[in-house]
């Protein structure tokens, strides 16, 4: 009688065992409303990056679980490829304006000696670019292009783990 209430006693502890840690694998694997919550308000279509900024830090706070850290990494790491290939661009169109800002690209319509009232610059089409700098923008533009295809592709994924149906393809 003892050899079974002893041997009832352990199968209990094991099934209430099983079932808490059945229950903590479930709890470890679902997401956080207020996770949920911050990252489809940061999936928005007129959301400011000032927006993204902010839900981005709300959901990192509201982080409890495994998946929460995933889904929040992932949209970390979206707003960290878009805010590069943003900053390339930047960079990119600065250099070609200081590119233009020398005399070999631009002159002044109304002659070096005029005053500045009612002149324009205007860029000069005869001066061809350099083999060189064509490398340096299509490299630019083919590292800007592969951020943004990274952040789509992460983005995909992100809608994927949120329930979401994937963003349409336009059509023609």
């Amino acid at each position: 009688m003892r050899k079974q209430l002893a041997m009832v006693a352990v199968l209990t502890l094991m099934l209430l065992t099983g079932v808490a840690l059945g229950g903590h694998a479930l709890y470890e694997h679902h997401l956080s409303s207020d996770v949920r919550a911050a990252v489809l308000a940061s999936l928005g279509n007129n959301v400011s990056d000032a927006d993204v900024a902010v839900y981005l830090r709300t959901a990192k706070l509201a982080i409890r679980t495994k998946r929460d850290a995933y889904i929040v990494g992932l949209l970390d790491k979206i707003v960290e490829q878009v805010t590069e290939a943003e900053k390339d661009k930047q960079e990119f169109s600065d250099a070609l304006i200081s590119d233009m800002d020398s005399e070999d690209a631009i002159m002044g319509a109304c002659g070096p000696n005029s005053s500045g009232d009612g002149c324009r610059l205007e860029l000069r089409t005869d001066v061809p670019l350099q083999k060189s700098d064509r490398e340096v923008e299509t490299r630019a533009l083919n590292g800007e292009a592969a951020k943004i295809k990274d952040a789509a592709r992460l983005t995909g994924i992100l809608r994927t783990e949120m329930g979401l149906p994937p963003i349409p393809k336009p059509t023609k």
